[in-house]
């Protein structure tokens, strides 16, 4: 037997196509073979490759094609199973001089691999999944990037989708460089244009945390150029309607403002409250247990609601949510104040004339009266005078 496999092995050397060596290795265009199957050149794999000229010691395979597995499910797949972190579960792109920072390219079109056409806009280019195993098998679409064609075909847009948890998409990298989070297209009007837009259905949206022992500016806004008074740092809307600002005043300071438009209100009515409402409040002395050779004068929410409800939140049960005071709310109920003290101190101006003209009044009749009892005690005395 093993004269005929040399006998045929010398044959196939001479002929120059293939080579066996003693070691049981075969060789291809080689004949020293150092593998169980060497090839000197190119490889072409498949009814309709065979006959065709692939390029110089590259291989081109028609079908699937596996690594560590024979029964592949996509074009290629490679299984390394319970080969242990020594041997390598990570797939390597590396690349040396000429041939650094490789890449990783996924290309899609309509049409054929012969004619291609142009892509429609929202059509997916290409993705990267994340795929565990469940009681039912691998979860395809459990969490995805994908490329999202963003263009009429003509133009190289594109964004990226990120998806969790089947086909919830989570955020995106639009075509114009601007991230949304939980906000699927279309996007709301001025958001169209935002750097950074997100929507959330929990309530809590953003949650910023610091473990620095000295703040300097836990959220900060900044504009480059000098502030004008028509730049609202912060806005706040509801339902598509803006609720208020917080702007610059055109110079150094900052301006908060709260929707007051006459059009927006209705049973528009003098207040009840009054002045007398507000010598009920209590101002009190006091510190924060959290710091106490702080003193601070303000108001106690609690003591405060009895009186105007509308500024008191309500808080928990537990102190850890704690009753709070919009401290602005006052402003109308103190306004009213001014505005009651202010009519009493014009009335009792007014009575303070009135009774100012009165004593003016009564003066001139007493000096009147004080005119005419003088002319009499004159007149008594010259009336004597002339009767002696």
């Amino acid at each position: 037997m093993k004269k005929t496999t040399y006998f045929a092995a010398a044959i196939l050397a001479l002929a120059g196509s293939a080579a066996f060596a003693q070691t049981g290795n075969v060789g291809i265009g080689t004949s020293t073979p150092g593998s169980k199957l060497s090839v000197n050149g190119n490889v072409a794999v498949g009814q309709n490759f065979s006959n065709s000229a692939v390029p110089a010691n590259g291989a081109a395979i028609e079908g699937q094609l596996s690594v560590g597995t024979t029964t592949p499910v996509g074009i290629v797949e490679i299984v390394a199973d319970n080969k242990g972190a020594a041997a390598g579960n990570d797939h390597y792109f590396k690349g040396f001089g000429s041939s650094k920072a490789p890449g990783m390219f996924m290309m899609s079109a309509n049409g054929t691999y012969a004619a291609p056409t142009p892509m429609a806009d929202n059509e997916i280019i290409g993705g990267v999944y994340f795929s565990p195993y469940l009681t039912n098998g691998f979860h395809a679409t459990n969490s995805s990037i994908l490329g999202i064609y963003k263009g009429d075909g003509t133009t190289q847009e594109s964004a990226l989708a990120f998806y969790t948890t089947g086909v919830q998409e989570r955020m995106r990298i639009n075509q114009d460089g601007n991230v949304t989070i939980g906000v699927v297209e279309p996007l709301e009007a001025f958001s169209s244009v935002a750097k950074l837009s997100t929507q959330t259905s929990s309530s809590v949206g953003h949650y910023i945390k610091s473990s620095s022992a000295d703040l300097n500016g836990l959220l900060l806004l900044e504009k480059e150029s000098a502030p004008v008074n028509v730049d609202n740092f912060i806005i706040f809307r509801a339902q598509g309607a803006n609720l208020g600002h917080i702007s610059s005043n055109g110079g150094t300071g900052v301006v908060y403002n709260t929707t007051s438009d006459i059009r927006l209100k209705e049973n528009i009515r003098n207040t009840k409250f009054g002045i007398d409402d507000v010598m009920k409040i209590q101002v009190s002395d006091y510190n924060y247990k959290t710091n106490k050779t702080s003193q601070q004068t303000g108001f106690i929410a609690q003591q405060l609601y009895t009186v105007f409800p509308s500024v008191v939140t309500k808080g928990g049960a537990d102190v850890s949510q704690p009753w709070t005071v919009d401290y602005s709310k006052l402003t109308p109920f103190l306004t009213k104040a001014i505005q009651d003290q202010q009519a009493e101190i014009e009335a009792l101006k007014r009575e303070n004339a009135s009774l100012k003209s009165g004593v003016a009044g009564l003066s001139d009749e007493l000096n009147a009266l004080k005119a005419s009892v003088e002319q009499l005690i004159g007149n008594s005395v010259a009336e004597k005078s002339a009767a002696k």
